[in-house]
């Protein structure tokens, strides 16, 4: 038993002496250890952000169809889901979107917001999601001529530029 201890001192004091004689380059490879392992996971954590928000914004990318006065969302439904660029189709009416808007602004009082304009003065809306990013603005032009469609809108520099981010990293 005592020469486990013997050896595990000399063990203790040539780890110490060793570290003292080469302290410099000690703290120099472990800070380049430490940097390079900085490094490897921001470029980790930036690459899994990136793919996030790309797919984020393929997910979300969607047009909004602001119909005319009078036309209910729920009767041009069905027409515009069956357009082949159409991936999903959502009717808000303007009640649930008026209800939605007066939450956002934080209005309890929502009688009383209605009486203030003298009724609703939001109109029915379609919410289509495209199949692809790069079907977003010949949708759009299609759902523009549609009778019923007062406006549509749509990001549109921000489709092509997730079409170009998209295709950036599977060319290279």
């Amino acid at each position: 038993m005592l020469k486990f201890f013997t050896k595990f001192d000399y063990l203790l004091r040539e780890t110490g002496l060793g570290l003292r004689r080469g302290a410099w380059m000690n703290w120099a490879a472990t800070s380049t250890v430490t940097v390079l392992l900085l490094l490897f996971g921001l470029s980790l954590q930036a690459s899994w952000q990136l793919d996030s928000l790309l797919n984020g914004f393929g997910n979300q990318l969607e047009i909004s169809v602001f119909l005319k006065t009078g036309v209910e969302a729920v009767t041009l439904q069905p027409a515009i889901a069956t357009l082949p660029e159409v991936r999903q189709v959502t009717a808000i009416s303007k009640e649930e979107a008026w209800k939605s808007l007066v939450a956002d602004m934080g209005i309890t009082d929502i009688n009383g917001a209605t009486g203030q304009l003298r009724g609703n003065p939001l109109v029915d809306e379609l919410k289509v999601k495209a199949r692809e990013a790069d079907q977003v603005p010949t949708l759009a032009a299609k759902l523009q001529k549609v009778d019923g469609v007062d406006a549509v809108q749509y990001v549109g520099e921000a489709v092509q530029r997730i079409g170009q981010l998209n295709i950036g990293p599977e060319a290279g």
